[in-house]
């Protein structure tokens, strides 16, 4: 089981710190099932660039938040199947990003970020 304090963002900034050329990707943007985490993701990204955050299991109020703050380049589309519904999921992320990102940055987190992090760009 998921234990809040084996999954804390600030643990996978240790590990990000010790390991600054890996390519880590943190998922649910630091946790699910808890109190939100979301400021100790933010503030943990913001520290480690080699982290990309993916969006899924939390509000989107949060998400948004770690958009704005972090920018339309860290943080990738995730819908947290088979959990949630994925149709549902793209519609609430092009709900929150209407009017909030330009085009590009839109097409940057629904598939841009995580295909640049899996090295799938031609």
């Amino acid at each position: 089981t998921d234990a809040y304090d084996a999954t804390h963002p600030y643990r996978l900034g240790k590990i990000a710190e010790r390991h600054p050329d890996a390519r880590i990707l943190m998922i649910h943007l630091g946790g699910v099932g808890f109190h939100d985490l979301s400021i100790p993701a933010i503030e943990t990204m913001q520290a480690h660039p080699n982290i990309m955050g993916i969006g899924s299991a939390i509000r989107h109020i949060n998400l948004l938040h770690a958009l704005k703050t972090l920018g339309a380049d860290r943080i990738a589309f995730g819908s947290d199947a088979p959990f949630n519904l994925i149709h549902v999921e793209v519609a609430a992320y092009q709900a929150m990003m209407h009017d909030e990102f330009t085009q590009a940055e839109q097409n940057q987190i629904m598939y841009g970020n995580i295909a640049r992090f899996l090295k799938l760009e031609s």
